[in-house]
């Protein structure tokens, strides 16, 4: 299907590479507002859970930095003194 369609994420639209694309395009209706729409919604709202993982991502690092060594360590019965 890549040989015959190709998505634009900036537009959020399908553009058709060859003349078997554009009847795919048409017939399924790839470019309706509707869908488009949807599309570029769903964009945005990817773009932004992926700054916030990398967002708690960093402050995950951070804390962790915090933990005193024996966290992980259940043998030493001083780390929970």
């Amino acid at each position: 299907m890549a040989a015959h369609l190709r998505f634009d994420a900036k537009t959020g639209m399908v553009e058709a590479r060859t003349a078997y694309g554009e009847h795919i395009k048409e017939l399924l209706q790839l470019n309706d507002d509707t869908v488009v729409q949807y599309r570029l919604g769903t964009l945005t709202t990817v773009r932004l859970y992926s700054i916030e993982i990398d967002q708690l991502g960093r402050q995950l690092k951070a804390l962790a930095g915090q933990l005193p060594e024996c966290v992980n360590d259940f043998e030493t019965p001083s780390c929970f003194i």
